[in-house]
């Protein structure tokens, strides 16, 4: 089979096409409810789609003969030389060395994460400073960070500053997407550690004010019941996170913005979850997830410096 252009815009595309899923549920668009099952079938009927295109592009882009992907061009020489099959490994050998390579991209990139992270640790936050770099924030998240009650838009008003700035930086190094938040937490808004830092610990002391967006409130005791035996041992049995863990803040956030969560990240949306959490997470059913997320958006937020929560290792100016 030929090797045509198309394939290898084709299979570029395939990562494209799953960050565009990511904005679309960004955008309003709510995850499968039409029936009762679990995340993990919804997932799978959703990312269906597009995995056989992915499949076929990158079979056609591994294991087209090298004479064939030369015909192609003219004057090339192999296109002159008679046809000969490869060796029967040929494929096989191609495979290897693009898993190697990006092995060595995603080592690469880890490590360039942990590097910007220990300078932020590193940074003493400065409130002013990041007064003035959450303005440009403040445009979606609201000046308290607030956040919308329908869950397009979360709320980090009161988070840790740990949680913060991972979520930042995983923005940055494509560990979470979102194009709106990938686009805000480049360095171009936020050009250094320091000012990552700066702006987090800004908003941990902010104090969102009304309610959070809420469910139906038809399975609250059902949802506590769930999370007191899935989720309260990590984020806490009144879901205020982990600051030393970074472990975020899920008490009083927005109804809408959990359940998202919750698909996007079995969905395959969410790189930065854990493969333990997306475990977890595939083992609920639909009615679980109504149950849970609207249980936490109707918990009471614990005030800013209340938790005793403070950046590690240096103090706030």
């Amino acid at each position: 089979m030929p090797f045509a252009e198309s394939d290898t815009k084709g299979v570029r595309a395939c990562r494209s096409k799953i960050r565009a899923a990511g904005a679309q549920r960004l955008m309003g668009q709510a995850p499968p409810t039409g029936h009762r099952g679990s995340v993990r079938r919804a997932a799978v009927s959703t990312a269906e789609g597009g995995s056989s295109t992915c499949r076929r592009l990158a079979r056609a882009a591994l294991c087209t003969p090298a004479a064939a992907a030369h015909d192609a061009l003219p004057g090339s020489r192999l296109a002159r030389l008679p046809r000969m099959a490869p060796p029967e490994h040929f494929c096989a050998r191609i495979a290897s060395a693009l898993v190697a390579l990006a092995a060595s991209a995603a080592v690469l990139a880890v490590s360039s994460a942990q590097q910007e992270l220990a300078e932020v640790k590193r940074a003493v936050p400065d409130l002013e400073r990041g007064a003035g770099h959450f303005e440009t924030c403040a445009a979606c998240h609201g000046p308290d960070g607030g956040g919308t009650r329908d869950g397009q838009v979360p709320r980090i008003g009161g988070q840790h500053v740990s949680v913060v700035e991972k979520q930042l930086l995983d923005y940055r190094h494509d560990r979470r997407w979102d194009l709106r938040m990938e686009h805000f937490a480049d360095r171009h808004h936020l050009g250094d550690g320091q000012a990552v830092a700066d702006v987090a610990a800004y908003i941990q002391q902010l104090d969102p004010s009304g309610p959070a967006g809420q469910g139906s409130g038809k399975s609250v005791n059902a949802g506590a019941a769930l999370y007191a035996q899935r989720c309260s041992s990590c984020h806490g049995a009144n879901a205020g996170g982990d600051e030393a863990r970074a472990i975020p803040r899920v008490a009083g956030q927005h109804y809408e913005y959990l359940r998202r969560q919750f698909y996007d990240a079995v969905d395959g949306r969410r790189p930065n979850f854990s493969p333990e959490h997306i475990r977890l997470l595939a083992q609920l059913e639909h009615d679980d997830i109504e149950a849970v997320a609207d249980y936490l958006s109707r918990l009471p937020r614990r005030q800013p410096g209340k938790s005793g929560a403070t950046t590690e290792g240096a103090g706030v100016r």
